[in-house]
């Protein structure tokens, strides 16, 4: 009897409003937190999806061969009669930059549905520019088409031939300088500096052009002691 009397006890203590009332509004909080989570992921899957897919093409993901870097040889007198120079290959990703350009163009649409809907019905006192990121892209692609053609001296007729492909490789240039390398990615800084360009997620250099280490091999001395630095 009194262990069924302390059983009763116990019951009614968590059946009390004390115990109550706070294991209910623990499970309301709970119940609402899964309902946000739930929420933002329908957002992020039905209204974001596209602009999380360009983002993700951004981060380029490639197989790659290593090369290891082979030492210098040098004579006697330590003149070098063979040394590894890194330089790179440049390469364009069609792939990504015309993903970019086709949401650019999609944002254009959505902004001008979007201020068509607040302005019908007004008096349209301001003025609406309809192609407006497309348009900061693709002046800041025409940049970047110059400045490959000004520092790998690359025609620009073999730029155009790459975008048609639109895959995420094409190799441009090969056996190019880090000075050079340098030059055509400095160019993202340059840009954002410009007014509207801040505020536009569509460009940055190095989403659209890539640059493969690549280790040449001299040879200083031409063919001398050929039989003992090896190829040359």
């Amino acid at each position: 009897m009194p262990e069924r009397r302390e059983k009763k006890k116990t019951v009614q203590k968590y059946n009390s409003p004390r115990y109550k009332y706070p294991l209910s509004g623990l499970l309301a909080l709970f119940l609402l937190l899964l309902i946000i989570g739930a929420g933002g992921l329908i957002r992020i899957g039905a209204v974001k999806a596209d602009k999380y897919k360009l983002a993700s093409q951004y981060t380029l993901v490639s197989d790659s061969v290593l090369t290891p870097q082979r030492g210098s040889i040098y004579d006697a007198d330590m003149n070098v009669l063979a040394r590894t120079a890194l330089l790179y290959d440049c390469f364009i990703d069609a792939g990504t930059l015309n993903g970019a350009i086709s949401e650019a163009v999609s944002q254009d649409e959505l902004a001008a549905e979007e201020w068509n809907k607040k302005s019908a019905g007004k008096k349209k006192n301001e003025s609406f520019d309809e192609h407006a990121n497309e348009s900061l892209l693709r002046d800041n692609l025409e940049e970047l088409y110059a400045r490959l053609v000004d520092t790998l001296g690359v025609e620009r007729e073999r730029i155009d031939s790459a975008l048609e492909t639109n895959t995420h490789y094409t190799v441009l240039k090969k056996e190019v300088s880090a000075e050079a390398m340098e030059n055509i990615l400095s160019l993202t800084s340059e840009l954002r500096k410009r007014e509207g360009n801040a505020k536009s997620p569509y460009f940055n250099v190095s989403s659209f052009i890539g640059f493969d280490k690549n280790y040449k091999r001299y040879y200083p001395a031409g063919s001398f002691a050929s039989q003992v630095v090896g190829f040359t």
